[in-house]
């Protein structure tokens, strides 16, 4: 068994996405609100998902833990501490970096109301805004249409591989959508011009997804899952799993992810969740896909507007 406190080694290697999305919520954790900076519970907390995933990356607990600490005691030398911290992850994924430059900006503004002598601060902030506007850009110059289809064509053939007898079939599309929204099909989705090429890219993986559909399960694109017998073995999964299933999926509500928000529920209470007026009783493999795949694109909408 693994320390209580630690990332399992396999969870770490077989979904890169925690890693990706846990630099977003570190980054977000900062929070700026006029002239007072607060760091968010699950930072503070030694013993959150977050933190065990954030140990994972840099191999020990950084300069959080004078945060968790509570050594810390000023806005500013929260701010030195944070920066140090982000100094060790590599920001290299749009969402990322579109986060980064956002929050940077409100925390550079603070840090010169706060108190304008402090360059080195102000130096560090402006030093990373460089650093994550250049990593924009080569993103962009090296993701096209070809970087996007392999690595649908290496996430599908994962889950066909590998997630598909691990977990549960909702749980396994969900996490192969989840890992292909955070890499470079994500990336080519979110900054393409072309839709069309974008849609044609959808379809590519939406048509290999039902092929596996049809070649484990033996069932047509129109052929019916309950949604209940979909949800009910989440509750039977493994502790680290549910674990990190909850975390993955602490991001949806009930409006705007129905699914993923379900998934949520039942990884954290084991429970059935609350029968949503338009929540499907069945549902076919297309819909399925269609679901979390739009589920994913109203996730976009959340993060950018949080």
């Amino acid at each position: 068994m693994t320390d209580s406190n630690m990332l399992p080694q396999t969870l770490a290697q077989n979904h890169p996405q925690l890693s990706e999305k846990a630099i977003v919520d570190y980054i977000n954790g900062l929070e700026v609100i006029n002239d007072q900076v607060n760091v968010s519970r699950q930072i503070i907390s030694s013993a959150s998902f977050l933190n065990k995933i954030l140990d994972s990356i840099t191999g020990k607990n950084q300069q959080r833990q004078l945060i968790i600490n509570q050594n810390v005691v000023t806005s500013l030398e929260v701010i030195s501490v944070w920066l140090q911290e982000l100094e060790y992850y590599k920001i290299d994924n749009d969402i990322v970096i579109t986060q980064l430059i956002s929050k940077l900006g409100k925390v550079r503004d603070v840090a010169i109301r706060l108190d304008g002598k402090i360059h080195e601060v102000d130096d560090r902030i402006v030093e990373l805004q460089n650093k994550a506007g250049l990593e924009f850009i080569k993103l962009n110059e090296r993701v096209h249409r070809a970087e996007a289809q392999n690595h649908v064509d290496l996430v599908v053939a994962k889950w066909k591989n590998e997630l598909w007898t691990h977990y549960p079939i909702l749980v396994s599309l969900f996490l192969c959508i989840d890992e292909l929204y955070w890499g470079d099909f994500g990336t080519y989705c979110r900054s393409a011009n072309d839709l069309k090429k974008v849609n044609d890219l959808v379809g590519y993986l939406r048509n290999l997804v039902l092929d596996v559909v049809k070649s484990n399960l033996d069932m047509s694109r129109n052929d019916l899952f309950i949604v209940f017998e979909l949800l009910k073995p989440i509750a039977e999964l493994p502790n680290e799993q549910t674990e990190m299933l909850a975390y993955l999926c602490d991001w949806a509500n009930l409006k705007a992810a129905p699914f993923t928000w379900s998934i949520h529920g039942y990884a954290t209470s084991h429970t059935p969740s609350y029968v949503y007026k338009d929540f499907p009783i069945v549902i076919n493999a297309t819909r399925l896909f269609d679901r979390l795949l739009g589920e994913n694109n109203e996730r976009t909408k959340l993060i950018e507007n949080h």
